[in-house]
């Protein structure tokens, strides 16, 4: 739909059909969990990945369809330790099993990926990776998904329809690096072979494949807590360049204070059990799912002493549009999207 009223129904390519229409093979299944791990290498800007898909089939299936990137190559797709066929034409992949699965099943495929992801050179606007150092000379890492999608540096049904309920995410990067995506840290791999460390994020809210990001430097990790009178505490956690720490400390004690405020107008933070993360980044941030890239100290905003965290929908229905709404959710820093969202289920807790 939004495709066609940008460019008109006449200028809409075969490839951007098939990224955006729900067709028969997206339709027929459900994600529940993805299991995402990747190897991120500066030297090469390059990625090497692995993504465990599990799903639900809404029908007997005997295909689907994934999406990636046509810069990233996908080597095996297995499901029960079997190797599938699967076909791909522009972004879609099309996987093949050797027999149906019926309806309602729960499966799993993996699916092993490498290459090199497309990069921006002017993100939000254009998607993509963006490979830069900073003043320390360190290697400074972002993922820009707006206009890519998920699809653009991970396998995954790049379509806004589907939400899984739980994803857990491990990056591998170079040992003096860090690695911060969406949800809670919960460990660090210090001991593998490669020399890389290996950071595994646990995201408990469903997600949006266009909502997990990353972000990768030698970042400081400042720590606070809010203290809710209603809802207990929520962790806070921001990741800044060394350079910026002591602004960043200054800086962000009006978190408090706004999570406060817009607690009382709005009502509880969506992604409590997924923390409240912002992350020191190349380029102003759009919307992302608890984790707030936030560029205000590279001199994209330099006479901004605000950060705006993500919130619920509840008062779009009072400014904007109907009470209808209330069953989406809203994120705004520094723009606001609507994003749709399928209801909490047991799978949620899945990533435990």
């Amino acid at each position: 739909m939004f495709l066609a009223i940008s460019k008109g129904w006449s200028q809409v390519s075969p490839e951007e059909n098939l990224r955006a229409n729900l067709n028969q093979f997206r339709s027929n299944y459900d994600v529940t969990y993805y299991e995402l791990e990747v190897k991120v290498i500066p030297q090469t800007q390059s990625l090497e990945g692995t993504v465990t898909m599990h799903f639900q089939t809404l029908e007997n299936l005997l295909r689907l369809q994934v999406d990636l990137d046509q810069n990233l190559e996908v080597s095996t797709i297995t499901y029960q330790k079997h190797k599938l066929a699967f076909k791909r034409q522009d972004r879609a992949i099309f996987v093949d099993f050797l027999e149906p699965i019926p309806k309602g099943e729960l499966a799993s495929i993996r699916i092993e990926y490498k290459g090199r992801p497309p990069m921006t050179q002017n993100a939000p606007q254009q998607g993509g990776f963006d490979w830069r150092q900073n003043l320390s000379g360190k290697d400074w890492i972002a993922v820009s998904p707006q206009q890519t999608g998920g699809s653009g540096w991970w396998p995954c049904k790049d379509h806004i329809s589907d939400q899984a309920d739980s994803m857990r995410i491990k990056i591998a990067v170079p040992k003096e690096l860090i690695a911060v995506s969406n949800g809670r840290l919960t460990s660090v791999l210090k001991n593998r072979s490669d020399g890389f460390w290996s950071y595994q994020w646990k995201v408990s809210e469903p997600i949006q494949t266009t909502n997990v990001m990353l972000s990768i430097s030698n970042y400081v990790l400042i720590k606070d807590t809010y203290e809710s009178d209603e809802y207990g505490n929520l962790e806070l956690s921001y990741y800044v360049l060394p350079t910026n720490e002591a602004k960043a400390r200054a800086h962000f004690k009006q978190v408090k204070t706004i999570l406060r405020t817009y607690e009382r107008i709005l009502g509880k933070y969506p992604f409590w059990r997924d923390g409240y993360t912002v992350v020191d980044t190349p380029f102003q941030g759009v919307y992302a799912h608890g984790l707030i890239p936030y560029a205000n100290f590279t001199g994209i905003f330099p006479n901004k002493t605000w950060i705006i965290p993500c919130y619920t929908a509840r008062l779009l229905s009072i400014l904007v549009i109907a009470s209808a709404m209330k069953t989406r959710q809203l994120c705004g820093f520094p723009k606001l999207f609507l994003l749709t969202r399928k209801p909490y289920s047991s799978n949620a807790e899945r990533a435990t």
